[in-house]
């Protein structure tokens, strides 16, 4: 039977990134996926249009027919704006046994902030203590940690940060940087895991990387792997899938 993986997060319209990406990701690396849908976004080519979060009440009933149907293997979580919501996700997820990867979606593509102050304290206080990996990019490592994240060195001083709130890994994804090699960095407890690769020249078509290698980090997990195996495995898979698209465009950082 393959492993059961959960994500909960926004849906997108075009479904390059959120849930629907997941899905997809889970899909390709050998996991049956469920959904749990928190905020529903409308974006376009220029931005931001619209978007509502979904009420607890509701984030709730679906945990509860996503937990009936069977029991997860992995829980993944992306962009999560609503104080209620997290905290519903929070007090449900509290208990599993499931690895949780938290993929701490706080900037859009153009650099946006998407989420209040009071979500990102409620992310810190109330799902950051439960999971197992959490994802940040170097924005979202700054926004966390409370310091700019710029290279290496302070990448490693953020992780470090960011694990006092309770997680047990921090990988720091290193696409938004601007050297000719991409370096992302795995914090498992002490051990400081270092991934190194060329940067590739993709245009608009790496958003939602850093949402694929943390739902295929999860996929990794689910199967049984290691932390910095899976983490490895996801940066493979994702580097692989950029790999394959256009190289005409200057590059996105994402």
């Amino acid at each position: 039977m393959p492993p059961y993986a959960l994500t909960c997060g926004a849906s997108d319209v075009r479904g390059r990134t959120g849930i629907q990406a997941d899905l997809r990701t889970f899909a390709e690396t050998g996991a049956e996926c469920a959904s749990i849908v928190c905020t529903v976004r409308a974006d376009g080519p220029e931005g931001p249009i619209a978007a509502q979060d979904v009420p607890a009440s509701l984030v709730r009933a679906q945990l509860q027919a996503a937990l009936a149907f069977r029991r997860p293997d992995v829980v993944k979580t992306g962009l999560l704006s609503s104080v209620p919501a997290i905290r519903t996700l929070a007090a449900g997820l509290r208990g599993l046994r499931a690895p949780l990867v938290v993929d701490p979606v706080l900037v859009g593509s153009r650099g946006e902030v998407l989420v209040r102050a009071a979500s990102i304290h409620a992310l810190v206080n109330e799902l950051l203590p439960l999971a197992a990996l959490v994802t940040p990019n170097l924005i979202e490592a700054s926004l966390l940690s409370g310091q700019e994240v710029t290279n290496e060195v302070t990448a490693k001083v953020a992780a470090m940060r960011i694990q006092t709130f309770g997680p047990r890994a921090v990988l720091i994804l290193g696409g938004r940087g601007s050297s000719d090699c991409v370096v992302d960095a795995l914090l498992d407890g002490r051990t400081w895991h270092r991934f190194s690769r060329p940067r590739l020249r993709i245009g608009d078509g790496a958003v939602g990387a850093g949402g694929m290698v943390a739902a295929a980090a999860a996929a990794f997990l689910a199967r049984g792997e290691t932390l910095p195996d899976a983490v490895e495995k996801a940066l493979a898979y994702v580097y692989a899938a950029l790999s394959a698209l256009s190289v005409s465009e200057p590059a996105e950082r994402v």
